[in-house]
């Protein structure tokens, strides 16, 4: 009984310990002249813990293929810590704003996610995270 209770207890640890956390986020913004505005780094943890159930709720779909009309109105990239003393891994993050619909596609170079659609809520979120 004891051995399984340690087990048990090895296991929950070792699961917990791969989670990786998000940690920062840089942010670069379009300019009215196709260029981008200088890197803003996010690093507030409410902000990024918001910004990290956004992107849970956004539905992924990796088997489609985007190839948007014109430029991003933001660049993100999402550094993620899975253990201590490693490098973060980066995950790329493509960001058109639909005003019309107030929706947002997403494009993220995570391979289980690949292609975003947020909805109006998420998209809303998004946009005051992003670019306040």
């Amino acid at each position: 009984m004891m051995r399984m209770i340690f087990l048990a207890g090895a296991l929950l640890l070792a699961a917990c310990s791969n989670e990786a956390t998000l940690t920062r986020v840089d942010v670069q913004q379009a300019s009215q002249d196709d260029t981008y505005e200088d890197v803003k780094k996010i690093m507030d943890p409410e902000v990024l813990e918001s910004l990290e159930k956004v992107i849970q709720e956004v539905e992924w779909d990796n088997t489609i293929t985007v190839d948007m009309a014109r430029q991003p109105d933001v660049k993100a990239v999402l550094f993620y810590q899975e253990e201590k003393e490693m490098p973060e891994r980066l995950v790329r993050f493509d960001v058109w704003f639909n005003e019309e619909a107030g929706t947002a596609t997403i494009v993220s170079d995570k391979e289980n996610q690949g292609y975003g659609k947020a909805d109006q809520e998420q998209a809303e979120v998004l946009r005051e995270l992003l670019l306040e």
